[in-house]
């Protein structure tokens, strides 16, 4: 019996989300990155196939450059 395919194994691939310190739209990229960490945002990720944990993590400057 021969195959014709082949199966690779791998880890799930993690993205990340920032907001560059030389942005020229500071208050829309927070405004953005707001949107897209909320519940409406969080649907149409999952929607689109993304795998999410429950709550973002953060790393840097976090969640108070958001506010």
């Amino acid at each position: 019996e021969s195959k014709d395919s082949v199966e690779f194994k791998g880890e799930p691939i993690v993205y990340a989300l920032t907001i560059p310190t030389a942005a020229p739209h500071p208050p829309l990229a927070r405004e953005f990155v707001r949107f897209v960490i909320s519940p409406a945002g969080r649907r149409i990720l999952e929607q689109a196939g993304f795998r999410l944990p429950p709550r973002p993590a953060f790393t840097g400057a976090g969640p108070e450059v958001l506010k």
